[in-house]
């Protein structure tokens, strides 16, 4: 009923498609892959698919299929065990972290957590000092406190050394290092607001991943904040901006839902939604232009799309750790087998 009602308060009205597959008998059964948005005029200037602009709409439980095979972040226990993990966490503490900084923390992957562990291992040594960390989630600051890292907030410290998080897709074809954040729904939700503010923030700003994150076009779930009052609206909104690109889909609190976001939608502290604009292959636009377009839309909060924010993407893989950076020359390599 909630799809009937969103249908009938919108200027644009919705009305029953008309699939020979589908007999009347059984349409009652199957409401939310009958609504089908008429074709407007997109405001944002995006190409169309090669099936044409006309959709089913965001509540189309037939995009389903294809959600599962996007490029998702895993969660902690599908993560590969690389044995790797804990010499490119020496090289990430060794490389940017001196004594008497003040750390934004992030514990978004394995290499993350394992950054903050042997940060914690070298104060415990007295070979670094006077660290100071400002988690960017409530896993981080509990990561940060088990390993004896003394926990401080941007109130106190609006301004940060050197902070490091993960990320779900580099852009590696692009100088500024683009990449897409808050996919990740294990072990704990994203706070993207918060984490914003830190990379912001900080004067060095890194990002840890895996080589499978590094891709050559930004694509699939570009996850926004939106106002939980009125996140109807503000889906229809980038509905109809991205008509023909991507569906849209109410994240839950944990595990799949319908595209409404089932009975217990994700639901942040600041009284937010977090809706996944998922997008059908790379971003039909430039990064930026995505940004302007989900920014220019009454009630969207924040998104994880973060643009010249990123110094350097520390990656590492079965073979061995590099770091990317435009402001670095070339690409630095280490094999941990040589």
């Amino acid at each position: 009923m909630l799809h009937l009602q969103i249908a009938a308060s919108r200027r644009a009205p919705y009305q029953i498609a008309r699939n020979p597959v589908l007999s009347r008998a059984n349409a009652n059964s199957i409401q939310p892959c009958l609504l089908v948005r008429r074709k407007k005029r997109p405001a944002f200037p995006i190409r169309t698919n090669n099936k044409g602009c006309t959709r089913v709409n965001k509540y189309s439980t037939s995009r389903t299929a294809f959600r599962s095979s996007l490029r998702i972040s895993c969660s902690e226990d599908e993560e590969d065990e690389n044995p790797h993990y804990e010499g490119a966490a020496q090289i990430v503490v060794d490389s940017y972290i001196r004594s008497g900084m003040t750390v934004g923390m992030g514990a978004s992957s394995k290499l993350c957590r394992s950054v903050i562990s042997y940060v914690g291992e070298k104060l415990s040594q007295g070979t670094l000092k006077d660290i100071k960390a400002v988690p960017a989630s409530s896993l981080a600051a509990s990561e940060a406190s088990f390993a004896g890292i003394p926990l401080t907030s941007l109130t106190e410290h609006p301004t940060l050394d050197f902070a490091f998080d993960g990320a779900d897709e580099v852009d590696n074809n692009i100088g500024t290092l683009p990449v897409i954040k808050g996919r990740r729904r294990a072990p704990v939700q994203p706070n993207l607001l918060l984490e914003r503010k830190i990379a912001a923030a900080a004067e060095m700003y890194v990002v840890l991943v895996d080589d499978d994150n590094v891709v050559d076009a930004l694509g699939g779930e570009v996850p926004v904040l939106v106002d939980c009052e009125i996140w109807e609206d503000v889906a229809e909104d980038l509905d109809d901006i991205f008509i023909g690109d991507a569906s849209i889909w109410r994240r839950p609190e944990s595990g799949r839902a319908p595209p409404h976001g089932g009975e217990q939608p994700m639901i942040t502290l600041e009284k937010h939604n977090m809706l996944d604009l998922t997008f059908e292959g790379a971003l039909p636009e430039k990064a930026e232009d995505i940004v302007k377009a989900i920014e220019g839309v009454e009630g969207a909060v924040d998104h994880g799309l973060f643009i010249d924010m990123v110094y350097a993407a520390v990656t590492i893989g079965k073979d061995g750790f590099r770091t990317l950076s435009p402001f670095l020359k070339g690409v630095e390599v280490t094999d941990f087998e040589a």
